[in-house]
């Protein structure tokens, strides 16, 4: 989390103060190009990601994925709601049938999206 808010400084140009005193000293450490920043934000995102759903906090995983727009967070949206769907699936009541089924063709959605993507289909 700190490493993304670190990046959002380095977007907006706000640099974080350099101690004197550095055990690595590098050379215009500062200057990071602007696609690099966005590349590691994009990384930082899906890896929060990744974490939120691992601790069970799906829809804060779902909100990440959806910013990455990549075949694995696809595919971890499919994942997600596959697990929602299992959860669904032990209250057995006829409202719950409907949310699973709504559930389950979600998945089914990002699954097929991930085909899609693999075989070269940029429209997604």
């Amino acid at each position: 989390e700190k490493a993304k808010q670190a990046l959002l400084k380095l977007q907006r140009n706000h640099f974080s103060p350099i101690p004197k005193n550095r055990l690595f000293k590098e050379s215009a450490d500062t200057d990071v190009p602007p696609r690099l920043v966005d590349k590691y934000f994009a990384e930082a995102t899906f890896a929060l990601s990744v974490a939120a759903m691992k601790d069970g906090q799906f829809e804060a995983a779902l909100d990440g994925f959806e910013v990455h727009r990549s075949v694995w967070s696809k595919f971890y949206c499919a994942q997600i709601y596959r697990t929602l769907a299992e959860r669904v699936s032990d209250n057995e009541d006829a409202a719950d049938g409907d949310k699973r089924q709504a559930l389950v063709f979600k998945a089914r959605d990002y699954l097929f999206d991930v085909i899609d993507m693999l075989n070269g289909d940029k429209a997604h």
